[in-house]
């Protein structure tokens, strides 16, 4: 010991003091010691500190100093590279790391290098909500157009992990939007107008709200009843424009009783009017009226080819439409020759007060086949009140009207006959009598006395077409006056003007 360290010791404080515990940690045991103990050491395991027993010792001394070589490297498992039998380079395969390669949570910012994620570094639905911190893959980190859909599981992406963007998360009135290219809403706020303020008012049940100001509204014109619509007042035909009746499928124009399909009270002025595809049809650029062709068919609700109207008719003053002449045919058979003596046979029944008949034209076709012989048939009017039975036909106080007559041996003739006959005016001798007589009187079929049949067997069916004019003298002659002359001849009363 050197003489320096020897005045350190000798130089130390003589102070002593008393020890009064002793605490031990592992692999010490015995603690904690105030006065008197033991300590000691316990012997290391796989799983404990402590001293190594020469047994121990004797084992690891034992291990062997042998080393080798490694001389193949293989890969697999994600990773490619391999086989390596000298150097090389052992990295991640593309779509190596899947799912269950990353553990959750394990992917965050610092660790992807800028534009590191391509879609050959991703499998098919490898990225799921488990995988991604919060915020942890930005834009920076994702190559253009490198995620896909089929890189993404379904619902991977949550609220979570859509980074904020600058609109405030709120409600919105009247918004204004800004929408980027990905539909992204980048900015919004409150905006003014859309809103149309406070609307009030009342009504009567059953009608059509209207507005009644631009912030009030009240009843309209339009009313619905029970199986009714109605335009107008619903009360009173004098008021409503519109009724629609749609139990009875009825409709009405200005009246709230409609008693057809569509009824109309008041004038029409139209443009052009088609009934029933072209049955009555009125052509807007041409003064007529076209009927349908005549024959078979439906014209004013009757069908087949016979019992059709077959009127002339003819426009009036004023365009006024007016009947000119009736077309009528009657069919006469078996029963319907018997008593012409008698009674007479009805042709064209009588027409009504003030009311004349003024027959044109007279055809008559007997068809084939056999009937009893009769005498002469004469057609003609009873001036008599009663107007078929105890009508003279011959002698100075005949009251019998001649109008035409059929001889007897064309009435005789076997086979098929055709008579025909136009008269305009009386029968001879009688062309100054007075026929104010025909009024309200029919037009008839006789024959005489001595023609007459009351039995027998008719198989030939005569056909009679009448041409005639149906005249009231009030409504025809005295109240549709078309000129009325006033002056002299020769002053111009000859000339047309009207």
């Amino acid at each position: 010991m050197s003489s320096t360290d020897w005045s350190t010791f000798n130089n130390k404080t003589s102070n002593t003091g008393t020890v009064t515990s002793i605490a031990t940690t592992g692999p010490i045991t015995g603690g904690t010691i105030t006065s008197t103990g033991t300590i000691a050491i316990t012997q290391s395991s796989a799983s404990a500190d402590g001293f190594l027993s020469s047994t121990d010792w004797s084992t690891f001394n034992s291990k062997t100093s042998n080393t080798g070589t490694v001389t193949s490297v293989a890969t697999s498992g994600g990773l490619t590279g391999g086989t390596i039998t000298s150097s090389g380079t052992i990295s991640i395969a593309d779509d190596g790391v899947t799912t269950a390669k990353i553990d959750d949570d394990a992917v965050t910012t610092a660790k992807i290098a800028d534009d590191g994620v391509t879609q050959a570094k991703m499998a098919n639905n490898s990225v799921g909500t488990n995988q991604l911190i919060s915020d942890s893959v930005t834009s920076a980190k994702i190559g253009d157009e490198e995620v896909g859909t089929d890189q993404l599981a379904n619902d991977s992406v949550t609220a979570a992990k859509l980074a904020d963007t600058s609109v405030s998360a709120g409600s919105y009135t009247n918004t204004n939007l800004t929408v980027d290219a990905q539909g992204r809403i980048t900015a919004a706020s409150n905006g003014s107008g859309g809103g149309g303020g406070t609307i009030s008012g009342s009504g009567t049940s059953g009608k059509v709200a209207k507005f009644t100001g631009s912030t009030s509204i009240g009843s309209g014109d339009i009313t619905f009843g029970t199986n009714t619509i109605t335009l107008g007042d619903p009360t009173s035909s004098s008021t409503a424009t519109l009724f629609v009746d749609t139990q009875n499928r009825r409709v009405g124009y200005r009246t709230i009783n409609p008693t057809s399909a569509f009824e109309v009270v008041g004038t029409i002025n139209t443009q052009g009017l088609n009934a029933n595809e072209q049955q009555f049809f009125v052509d807007k650029d041409n003064p007529y009226i076209l009927a349908n062709a005549y024959g078979s068919g439906e014209f004013f609700g009757m069908t087949g080819s016979e019992n059709q109207p077959k009127y002339t008719y003819a426009a009036g003053s004023g365009g006024k439409f007016v009947e000119h002449e009736r077309v009528e045919t009657i069919k006469i058979e078996q029963n319907g020759f018997y008593n012409w003596f008698d009674d007479g046979l009805v042709l064209i029944p009588a027409q009504g007060p003030n009311t004349l008949i003024v027959v044109k034209d007279i055809i008559v076709w007997k068809s084939a086949g056999t009937n009893p012989n009769m005498g002469a048939v004469y057609f003609g009017f009873c001036e008599q009140a009663s107007p078929t039975s105890d009508c003279q036909m011959f002698g100075t106080n005949h009251t019998f009207d001649f109008w035409g007559k059929i001889n007897s041996a064309i009435v005789t003739k076997t086979g098929t006959w055709l008579w025909q006959a136009q008269r305009t005016y009386d029968s001879p001798g009688f062309e100054g009598s007075d026929v104010s007589s025909r009024l309200n009187r029919p037009f008839l079929m006789r024959n005489g006395s001595s023609g007459q049949v009351t039995s027998g067997t008719f198989n030939a069916p005569w056909y009679v077409q009448v041409t005639y004019q149906n005249i009231n003298y009030l409504a025809g002659l005295q109240n549709n006056v078309d000129r009325t002359i006033t002056t002299s001849p020769g002053t111009g009363s000859g000339s047309r003007t009207s």
